[in-house]
């Protein structure tokens, strides 16, 4: 297994979510922090094998929610938790 984590982190201001990956997402999340004048969140971290694969995948499911980079508007933003937590599961048992 990969070293690298999933990770999602909000901007409390604009309530977007980043999905992305780090080796460190506590750290990662500082290193956001720094550069954004909103404070950001971290709501998640998954240990999982593939996580580059799951990440892309992800960002393709969610093209519409978009914003910039790896920036997306989930709304409510626990339908699209439950979303990413089911489709993890999915792959999960299907390893």
């Amino acid at each position: 297994m990969s070293s690298d984590m999933l990770y999602l982190i909000q901007c409390d201001e604009t309530k977007q979510v980043k999905i992305g990956i780090s080796k460190n997402p506590k750290k990662r999340l500082k290193q956001l922090q720094t550069g954004n004048g909103s404070k950001l969140k971290l709501l998640k971290v998954y240990q999982i094998e593939d996580e580059m694969f799951i990440e892309r995948r992800l960002h393709k499911m969610f093209w519409q929610n978009k914003r910039k980079g790896e920036w997306f508007q989930f709304s409510p933003l626990s339908k699209y938790l439950d979303v990413i937590d089911d489709y993890l599961i999915d792959i999960l048992s299907t390893n």
